[in-house]
């Protein structure tokens, strides 16, 4: 006796499996417009930053914070090799800068990293992750502290350039504070 194969064929099986997949994908999917602050940010030309906002009053933004307090900055970068430093002072409610930020223009960037790039954020205020796996690789000795306030809350960081991380650290969120130093 012979059995009639399975009329179905490969339709039977494809069908649920696609089915299935767009059921989780979908579910695993991020809702875009819930991670969106609806802030708009445009350089005016004169070295001032305007803030507007899509999302009312109060949306609780990080970086709508900086309206709280005095954002602040000394930056001392050194070679202990060389006895070499260089060092910049940076007060963003003001828009002024001394020592290689004391150009408007310098200013202006330096203030727009600090008050809106997330990463340095979190990186004055909380320093690196502890439990970060990294490279042993030794990028110089250059060291850079960054002490002064951040919306108002003290801030003291210190960064090297010792190992994979905190080279990375250095070329990601130092590099553009230091653009007009001569040490980028």
């Amino acid at each position: 006796m012979f059995r009639k194969p399975f009329s179905g064929g490969f339709s039977v099986f494809v069908v649920p499996v696609l089915l299935l997949c767009c059921v989780f994908f979908a579910a695993c999917s991020e809702d875009v417009s819930s991670t969106t602050s609806g802030e708009n940010v445009t350089d005016s030309g004169d070295s001032a930053l305007v803030k507007t906002s899509d999302a009312g009053p109060d949306t609780g933004n990080a970086r709508d914070s900086q309206q709280d307090g005095e954002t602040r900055l000394d930056i001392v970068v050194a070679n202990p090799e060389t006895d070499e430093s260089v060092s910049a002072s940076l007060i963003c409610d003001e828009q002024r800068g001394t020592g290689f930020l004391a150009d408007p223009a310098s200013v202006a960037k330096a203030c727009r990293v600090l008050v809106f790039d997330q990463p340095m954020r979190d990186y004055l205020r909380n320093g690196p992750d502890p439990d970060r796996v990294c490279t042993e690789i030794y990028g110089g000795p250059q060291q850079a502290s960054l002490r002064g306030t951040l919306d108002g809350e003290p801030v003291d960081a210190v960064m090297t350039r010792t190992d994979g991380c905190e080279i990375a650290d250095w070329d990601v969120l130092l590099a553009p504070l230091l653009e007009g130093s001569g040490l980028v």
